[in-house]
């Protein structure tokens, strides 16, 4: 059948339709003998690579604790009906438990971020939290989805095809002195966590979870703050982003706090009612009321005189317009 009506959904949470065992592709985990059946197409693709990659960079999987496809699930809609999620060594990540990836969890962020927005991890979330979990974020059909199959199965970091692997615990790009991004660590990171939990309560991503661990969340956070301060929205926190951050009292290493108030721009001023019944009155009657036919009329010789509405009419009538 393939695709099914599973527990009262034909699609699940992530936008996928839901599926049967019929839609499953049954290959191993590259480098790994071991089989997982996952959602056919991009999820198999990305979704075993993330796997490959957790096994490779960060944790052995465990193959007695990795699953994908559900045929029923507590959650109706979960990802799991449609085979596009999967829990990762769930005894050692239990379903609401905090900080289960210890030293690792910036590892497991930097192979989040890799993935493009494309993979989303559960130990991001708030309420559950799910620090096994990972998932598919974009509904089927996805463009940037579909482009980060083809670039696996292409060779990206060499797990589908030969390709260039990442190295072990490093991110992708390398972090700039001074620069705080998804990876980076510490009292700096931190420090913008309670700044930004405390000034700006509201953002999507807020509380932030106030652990030095650059993740998601803060990245998240961060481009919120610089889309709203009009400057460069990348999600990484360099001089133009930490100047900004001053203005509001969170000063990271490289800043300064301002040393007087920022400029207010002046309000507008409204005229005098005195001086706005002057106005009105000579838009009705002209310049000190003498009357807009006597100073746009003919003169005696019958020109129109020097004023450029009356030239150009008389152009116009001149021209047979």
């Amino acid at each position: 059948m393939a695709f099914i009506n599973k527990q009262g959904y034909w699609i699940s949470e992530n936008g996928w339709r839901m599926c049967d065992t019929a839609e499953l592709d049954y290959s191993p985990i590259p480098g790994t003998s071991f089989k997982l059946g996952v959602r056919k197409g991009a999820p198999n693709i990305i979704l075993k690579a993330a796997i490959a990659r957790l096994h490779r960079e960060v944790e052995p999987m465990i193959t007695s604790q990795i699953g994908c496809y559900t045929g029923t699930n507590s959650m109706p809609n979960s990802n799991h009906n449609s085979a596009t999620a999967f829990d990762y060594n769930w005894d050692n990540h239990p379903y609401q438990k905090w900080g289960t990836w210890g030293a690792n969890r910036a590892k497991v962020d930097r192979i989040v971020a890799d993935f493009r927005g494309i993979l989303e991890f559960g130990g991001n979330w708030t309420s559950p939290r799910d620090e096994m979990h990972f998932e598919l974020h974009f509904a089927e059909g996805h463009a940037g989805t579909e482009q980060l199959a083809t670039d696996l199965r292409n060779g990206l970091w060499g797990i589908w095809a030969p390709g260039e692997a990442p190295a072990p615990g490093t991110p992708s790009t390398p972090i700039p002195d001074g620069y705080l991004q998804i990876g980076s660590e510490g009292d700096q990171v931190r420090k913008l966590q309670v700044g930004m939990n405390k000034v700006f309560p509201n953002y999507r991503a807020m509380p932030l979870d106030e652990d030095g661990i650059f993740g998601p969340m803060t990245a998240s956070a961060v481009t919120e703050f610089q889309q709203r301060s009009l400057i460069g929205a990348d999600g990484i926190v360099g001089p133009e982003t930490k100047a900004r951050l001053a203005t509001y009292g969170i000063v990271l290493d490289g800043a300064s706090a301002p040393t007087s108030p920022p400029a207010v721009p002046p309000a507008f001023v409204y005229p005098s009612p005195d001086e706005m019944t002057k106005q009105l009155w000579e838009q009705a009657f002209g310049p000190q009321a003498k009357g807009w036919p006597d100073l746009l009329g003919k003169l005696a010789d019958g020109s129109r005189g020097k004023y450029p509405v009356e030239a150009l009419a008389d152009l116009h009538q001149n021209a047979g317009l």
